[in-house]
């Protein structure tokens, strides 16, 4: 048996509302190295927008809908299937939060109220 992390994703608006989402991931990460164990965070996944959306997929702005929910339980065994093959799972997810906000399209929505 091994262990993973998952991030499960929250509504774009919440992410919006934190400027160190980053240090968060990166204080996670490291934290998991120490005892090799995988971080996979689902607010970085690439598909993200094309899979969750802050209308249908969140009951309020940090918890999972029955869709987000159905949403996230395929994107996960796709992740962990695409582990499980040996494959690198990098390419499914973003670096960073930066680059993330810079593909979302509540980008004009947020970035104005900065």
């Amino acid at each position: 048996m091994r262990a993973v992390v998952a991030v499960l994703p929250i509504s774009d608006a919440r992410i919006w509302q934190y400027s160190n989402c980053d240090d968060f991931l990166s204080n996670l990460t490291s934290f998991c190295a120490q005892s090799d164990v995988p971080v996979y965070d689902f607010n970085l996944l690439k598909t993200r927008f094309q899979r969750f959306n802050d209308k249908t997929s969140y009951e309020n702005r940090t918890h999972l809908s029955g869709i987000g929910a159905a949403q996230f339980s395929l994107a996960f065994c796709e992740v962990m299937k695409t582990a499980d093959s040996g494959k690198n799972t990098d390419s499914l997810f973003y670096p960073s939060y930066g680059d993330m906000k810079k593909d979302s399209p509540y980008m004009a929505n947020y970035s104005a109220n900065k």
